[in-house]
């Protein structure tokens, strides 16, 4: 576990461009309400930024959340909601 957190903080550095995922965006949505939802070509979603500032980025393994104080939650289905400074 040590390693998978070890790496997780390499990933989670607090920069929008790593949360932001470069590739695999086929079309991005703009809500009323000021949030942007990012969907796949095959309609699943892939990163929100929700009107508040938070960013959700989701992958086949795990879901990463950017939060508002800057530090960053990590849950997958292995591990419960890990949060990473």
């Amino acid at each position: 576990m040590i390693n998978s957190v070890a790496s997780l903080n390499t990933f989670a550095a607090p920069k929008y461009k790593q949360l932001r995922p470069e590739s695999g965006i086929a079309r991005e949505q703009s809500m009323p309400d000021g949030t942007t939802i990012n969907t796949d070509a095959e309609g699943e979603i892939v990163f929100v930024e929700y009107a508040s500032g938070i960013k959700v980025k989701r992958n086949p393994g795990f879901t990463m959340v950017s939060m508002q104080d800057g530090s960053y939650m990590v849950g997958a289905p292995s591990f419960s909601w890990l949060r990473i400074d």
